[in-house]
């Protein structure tokens, strides 16, 4: 008995005996790969699924990336360093603890400000892909890293440091409009909400 050759490449096996496909696609920022049945040449995922089922995935699946995003983010948060009240007392002029009022000049507002970003994380990867202009500044000197650009200017031209990752479980307990219009399939998730309209409205990703 002889076997016909394929010329469809073989599939490397996973821990469950069924091969994977070996082309990946992206979901939320996170890879992931299709099990194939041992008679198809394709990947199954999504292919007889119903469209409410089709959107529960995704739905599971941005959870999933967003609470791996978040944990790594929380991980950076543990080595950002904050400049200490005092420093910015001075910065702003406070003598007393008396409830003294100061006026403050728009130069030193900014100047505590800049002294406060510095424990904000930037994501370096992300906002050069996503401020080209940055990454042209970078290239002739202007300034040493994206972190540096987002402190002198990105921050006060309204750039954002990374992507915001939104806690799906609080923002749609949070906003029970949001919810009902995901579960209506009117958004696809809470993170769409947010990235098209929540932010400008003035609501927030995550409890913390």
């Amino acid at each position: 008995m002889y076997l016909k050759k394929s010329a469809l490449p073989v599939a490397p096996a996973t821990s469950s005996g069924l091969p994977v496909d070996p082309t990946l696609d992206t979901c939320g920022g996170v890879l992931s790969a299709s099990i194939l049945s041992p008679t198809d040449t394709g990947p199954t995922r999504n292919r007889d699924l119903q469209p409410s089922q089709a959107k529960e995935d995704f739905r599971n699946e941005t959870r999933v990336s967003n609470a791996l995003l978040m944990k790594a983010a929380a991980e950076r948060k543990q080595h950002a360093y904050l400049v200490p009240y005092a420093r910015l007392r001075e910065v702003f002029g406070f003598e007393r603890d008396d409830g003294q009022l100061v006026a403050l000049s728009s130069d030193r507002i900014e100047q505590a400000v800049r002294m406060m970003l510095r424990a904000v994380h930037v994501d370096e990867d992300w906002y050069l892909r996503h401020y080209p202009d940055v990454k042209a500044a970078l290239a002739q000197g202007v300034f040493r890293s994206a972190k540096h650009h987002f402190i002198e200017s990105g921050y006060f031209e309204g750039r954002k440091p990374a992507r915001v990752i939104v806690d799906e479980a609080w923002y749609a307990r949070a906003y029970p409009d949001v919810s009902e219009s995901v579960e209506f399939g009117e958004l696809g998730s809470c993170q769409e909400h947010f990235d098209r309209y929540g932010e400008r409205e003035g609501r927030l990703p995550s409890e913390d």
